[in-house]
Order: structure tokens, then C-alpha cells, then sequence
């Protein structure tokens, strides 16, 4: 019989003690040991944040991912305004929402720490006259009396660590099973580019999912 985990209070929390470590480059990666590789229907992709960009842009990108492995998946921002869904529906009546409209899965994205990294970027020496080899000696004496120095510098960078959750909401033949079946934490960088960083990133979480027979 497979494990089972509370969807209901997890979903808010997002904190979990993880039991083991896997591959995929992630500060830490688990997997149901007794999962049994399903087929979804229509798997719920929810960022929850209260910044509409981020969540739009992970939601988006993630959907992405999971259709071009012919995987379906819908947005929760969008599916949540097209039904008129209360923005305040307790978690129970979310749940039992999503599982009557049915949906079989529910993907979970969340910040659950940010930090500050401060690094120092060495300084240079270099020629403010570049280009001066075959000119003799004259050009290379010269070419010292233009040197430039740049000095070193720190840099300050926001750093998130990043949680994501896959739960399986129904077993065959049941109304109600939900398990966490699979779950990732990871240390980033702020991007510089949010967009492009994202879209690559979802690609990687769906890769990492079906190199470990999630879906």
C-alpha cells in the first residue's frame, strides 16, 4: 500500500524533512519509493505566490513543459478566473473542487527562503592602448603609460530557495486518496532574465520527472 500524505495541510505550509537526496542538480530530490508510474488526465499547475508575474510566468512555462511531453496540464490562475473560483476556498474545498472537475495531479511551486549572497569581483590591469604588438619598442613602452586599473568590486545577489511538489490527488478506483509522490528543493539566483530563466527551468522539472517515472 502506498504512503499516504496530507495534500490539505501541506499545500499551505510547503516545509518539508526530506528523506533522501537524488540526481538532477537539486539542493534536495525525493521520490515515493512505492509510486507506480500513472497516466494523468489533467494535471493543476499552482504557483503560490502573491506576485501575479512569477506565478504567471511558472504556471505558464510549466503547462508548456508538461504539453510538449504530451502531458495535459492547466494553469491555476487562468482556470480559477475562468470559474469564478473564491480566491479564499479553504484547502479542503479546493481540494475536493479540483478532484470533482477532474483533475488527477496537482503541481506545487513556492519560495520558501530568500537570502543575500555578497561576492567580490577581482579587479584588472589592462592597456588603454590594445593593439600595440609589432609596433617596436616604442609602441610597447609607450603602451604602460595608458594602463588602466579597474578595482575590484562586491556584487550582492538575491538567493531563493525554490520548492516544488508533485501529488498524486486520485488512485484508481478512490475519492480519497492524495499523496506526495515527488518533490524537489533548489538554491537560485535572482535571473536577470525571469522569462527565459523560467521557461528553461519548467523544461528541466518535467525532465527530471520522467527520468524518475513520475510521469
Amino acid at each position: 500500500m502506498k504512503n499516504q500524505f496530507n495534500l490539505v495541510g501541506v499545500l499551505m505550509t510547503l516545509l518539508f524533512a526530506l528523506s533522501s537526496c537524488g540526481g538532477g542538480g537539486y539542493t534536495y530530490q525525493w521520490a515515493q519509493p512505492k509510486y507506480e508510474k500513472e497516466t494523468y488526465d489533467n494535471i493543476m499547475v499552482m504557483g503560490i505566490t502573491k506576485d501575479l508575474g512569477s506565478r504567471q510566468r511558472f504556471e505558464s512555462g510549466m503547462v508548456g513543459a508538461l504539453s510538449a511531453q504530451g502531458v495535459k496540464a492547466t494553469s491555476s490562475l487562468n482556470w480559477f478566473n475562468s470559474n469564478n473560483v473564491d480566491a479564499n476556498m479553504s484547502a479542503d474545498a479546493l481540494e475536493k473542487l479540483l478532484k470533482e472537475k477532474g483533475f488527477d495531479g496537482v503541481i506545487t511551486a513556492a519560495a520558501i527562503d530568500k537570502d543575500k549572497e555578497t561576492d567580490y569581483v577581482q579587479g584588472a590591469t589592462y592597456s588603454a592602448y590594445p593593439g600595440y604588438y609589432g609596433r617596436g619598442f616604442r609602441g610597447y613602452y609607450g603602451a604602460y603609460g595608458g594602463m588602466i586599473q579597474e578595482p575590484g568590486y562586491y556584487t550582492t545577489t538575491n538567493v531563493f530557495v525554490l520548492q516544488f511538489n508533485f501529488y498524486q490527488l486520485n488512485n484508481p478506483g478512490t475519492d480519497a486518496y492524495n499523496a506526495l509522490v515527488w518533490t524537489v528543493q533548489d538554491k537560485v539566483d535572482e535571473p536577470s532574465n525571469p522569462e527565459k530563466f523560467t521557461s528553461k527551468y519548467c523544461e528541466k522539472l518535467v525532465e527530471s520527472m520522467k527520468a524518475d517515472g513520475i510521469i
